[in-house]
Parts: structure tokens; sequence; C-alpha cells
């Protein structure tokens, strides 16, 4: 209940600014009509984001801020994820609480791999944005929970390993540490760049496609995994002292209101441009600079103050009970 309470009122704020303020910021051709089909959407489907169960509807016709699929996503996990925390919090299941997090982990690669040969989405058309092979993979395949967990299970199958280690130095050898810091970069690197050519050329085969969708996001999650554990057990060297740096507290507290406005602000701008849009660094400095400063002022209006009020909240009903 406490995680509901905080997440929700910023969640409830920023649709509230969707359908009803933006629109009469911003000026253009196409803005208006843009704005009142979403404000249709949100009319209909909006207690589909406050029950956090949004991503089950079709994308984008009948999601409110189609965005927010991911929070749907984020609160159903938690909200099973004590059925894995039972297990390993029990000595005589710890065993049991492993392995059920590795299957899981195995069957949503394998169900996302399925379902992406199944309905044969080309990665290259993909890219391209052809058709509505797009449209088609976000309703089908790329916000279900079924394609999406196995993330999340290999999250908590890494903290359970942090767990038992506790604070203790895991001394990893040298040879060893730099190759899996090497296998870590080089894994990433591929993973985000290696389609770049095929955006431009030909769609690539449907067996590739149902390879490469089944095995990314456990491979890119294995290296961030690698990552974390590298620097918490003392293996991290000048990385760890980066990621540790306290330059990142006041940007972590701005990441959950980024993630709800950024897309509004994007939209606002582009939907209200008269002419044609062309790309300029100063342009894009500045379209950032004012991204952080809209979702400074959201933070300090509700991430700071609403989250008080909802744990005073919850504490009060936990005294009724």
């Amino acid at each position: 209940m406490h995680r509901y309470c905080r997440l929700t009122p910023v969640y409830m704020l920023s649709i509230g600014v969707w359908v009803s303020l933006l629109v009469h910021l911003e000026e253009g051709p196409y803005i208006r009509d843009y704005y009142q089909r979403n404000r249709d959407t949100c009319a209909t489907y909006w207690w589909t984001n406050l029950l956090y169960i949004n991503n089950f509807f079709s994308f984008p016709t009948k999601q409110c801020m189609p965005w927010s699929w991911y929070l749907a996503n984020d609160w159903q996990f938690f909200f099973i994820s004590p059925l894995f925390l039972v297990l390993l919090s029990k000595r005589k299941f710890r065993k049991f609480g492993v392995i059920a997090l590795v299957v899981v982990t195995v069957l949503s690669g394998t169900v996302t791999a399925v379902l992406i040969g199944h309905w044969g989405f080309p990665l290259g058309n993909l890219l391209r944005g052809e058709g509505t092979a797009s449209v088609d993979i976000d309703d089908r395949v790329y916000a279900k929970p079924w394609t999406r967990i196995q993330t999340y299970t290999l999250g908590m199958l890494v903290g359970y390993i942090l767990y038992r280690i506790k604070d203790q130095k895991y001394r990893i050898p040298l040879i060893k540490n730099l190759i899996g810091w090497t296998l870590s970069f080089s894994i990433m690197f591929a993973l985000v760049f290696g389609l770049y050519s095929s955006g431009e050329e030909s769609s690539l085969p449907g067996w590739f496609g149902a390879i490469w969708h089944g095995i990314d996001r456990i491979l890119f999650t294995s290296c961030v995994a690698w990552i974390i554990f590298a620097c918490v057990t003392g293996n991290g060297g000048p990385v760890n002292s980066f990621l540790s740096s306290g330059l990142f507290i006041p940007l972590s507290r701005l990441t959950y209101c980024c993630y709800l406005l950024h897309p509004m602000i994007i939209n606002a701008y582009l939907y209200s441009k008269k002419v044609s849009f062309h790309w300029s660094h100063m342009e894009m400095v500045s379209y950032c600079m004012l991204h952080f400063v809209v979702k400074s002022c959201i933070y300090r209006q509700s991430e700071v103050k609403a989250p008080h009020s909802g744990c005073l909240f919850c504490r009060r009903g936990r005294g009724l009970g």
C-alpha cells in the first residue's frame, strides 16, 4: 500500500496535465485534434491506469498515456514478488526459489521468441516504422508482463545473491574481472548498436528476429547484473566510483517525473510546430533543460509533499484495522 500511495499521486496528476492543461499551452495545426483523441481515450480508460492494468488493453487506442505501460508491469511484478521472496526466505525452500526465478526468466524469453516468430514481426521494418508492424508488436508483445518479467526475475536473483553475500568483499581474480567487464560492455554495445544498419536495409529473417527478441533483454540485464555485482563487491574500480557519485542523487529523484512527463513535452513541442522540424544541438540542449525545469517543479509539488500524506493515510488505515 505504501508503494501505491507513493507512485499514484504524481501519476494521476500527470494524467490531469495530459488531458486538460497542455492543450491550452500550445497552438498548432494538429495539436487540438491530437489532444482531443487522447482526452477521449483517458475519459474512458483512466481507471485502468489507477488500477495499474492498462498494459492489458489495446495499444495505443485504449490506453491513456500509452507510455505508462511500464508502470503497470512494474506494479504487477511487485505484487507477485512475495511468491518468490517467501521461498527464498525459508532455508528449506531457497533452492526452489532460485529455480523458480530461473524458470520464469527462461520461460519469459521463450514466450517472447515464440510470439515474435508466430506474428512474424521483422526487425528491419520495426526500426523504420513501416506499416502497422510497430503498433502491432507494442500491442501484442512489447508491453505485456509475460514478455517483460524476465528482467525483473533476473534482478531479484541478483538481489538475492547480494543479500547472501551481504557486505563481504568478494575478491574476483584480475583476469576474470577483466573478462567479465569486457564481455558485459561488448554485449551491451552489440545489443544497442547491432541493428543500426537494419533500419536502412531489407527486413532481417524472421527466425533471427525471434531469437533476438528472446535473448536480448536477458543478455542486457545480465550485463547490468554483472556491473552491479562487481561494484557492490568491491570489484568495480573507477566505474563504481563514477556510479556512486553524489551528483546522481538529485537527478535520481527526478527520474520518475521524467518518465511521466518527458513524452508530454515531446508531443506538445512536435504537434505545435507550424514548420518542418530540424534537429540542432542548441535546440536539443534547451529542450532537455526545459524538461528538467518542468520536472523539478512537478517533483517539488507532488513527489515531495504527496508521499507524506500517502504514508499518513496508510498508517491510519493499519491503525483502523
